[in-house]
């Protein structure tokens, strides 16, 4: 299941909460430098977190195995992964992800969360900066189920306050406006050990990422399937 890629060891961005391995540094700069190397400077600082999370994306939808999978798909990991696991740097073990890459570069994506029993989830979306932009999830919408419309920046500001009623989406679903056109979602689900997996299988089952069958007015293009070897079984 998981095996490690040294390409990926090179680029790849660490899966925990807050910023991720290349987020957006800061560029101080002595004195001494010439207004020339200050102007380089700030550019290697604005354009580096994009080719890093660029670099990552292309890798991570290429294939379907060790987090990988299509865009707007959900990869569900259904076990911890191993000690030398080097995919990514720093993957946790008390949870077990559910990964996806947006593409909001045509239209919006909905995002679906099952109601969780209480269980402790967060999806967390990274901008192309690496910043964390929105989290939805136990601690900020609570683990009822939740229906989310993630936008690329400035779509539709016209529908700002009636998009459910245009089209067609839940009453309570909640607008989330992205930076970028990309996103990385890297969700967690609590698991307690190997003997949990099967109900933490069932929630993973309900992140399904779609472009929209569901809302024709949305779609362009049916979603493509991720693997089933990437898929956690029910």
């Amino acid at each position: 299941m998981f095996r490690g890629n040294p390409e990926a060891d090179v680029m790849s961005l660490p899966l925990r909460g807050g910023h991720a391995h290349g987020a957006r540094p800061r560029c101080g700069v002595d004195n001494h430098r010439t207004r020339g190397a200050r102007y380089r400077g700030g550019r290697l600082c604005l354009l580096y977190p994009i080719m890093s999370m660029d670099v990552s994306r292309k890798q991570f939808t290429n294939g379907t195995t060790d987090f990988r999978g299509p865009m707007n798909t959900f990869v569900n990991v259904p076990e911890y992964p191993p000690a030398n696991f080097k995919g990514v740097v720093r993957s946790n073990f008390d949870t077990l992800y559910s990964v996806s890459w947006l593409d909001m570069t045509k239209e919006p994506v909905v995002i679906t969360a099952p109601d969780t029993d209480g269980r402790y989830y967060l999806l967390p979306m990274l901008d192309m900066w690496t910043d964390v932009f929105a989290s939805p999830g136990w601690r900020t919408t609570g683990t009822k189920a939740g229906t989310f419309l993630v936008t690329p920046a400035g779509w539709r500001p016209d529908l700002r306050d009636r998009f459910a009623d245009e089209f067609k989406l839940p009453k309570d679903t909640q607008r989330i406006e992205a930076p970028t056109p990309y996103v990385w979602l890297i969700g967690r689900t609590k698991t307690d050990g190997p003997a949990d997996y099967d109900a933490v299988h069932k929630i993973q089952a309900g992140y399904p990422a779609i472009r929209s069958p569901c809302f024709p007015i949305l779609a362009r293009r049916p979603s493509r399937s991720s693997s089933s070897r990437t898929q956690a079984s029910t």
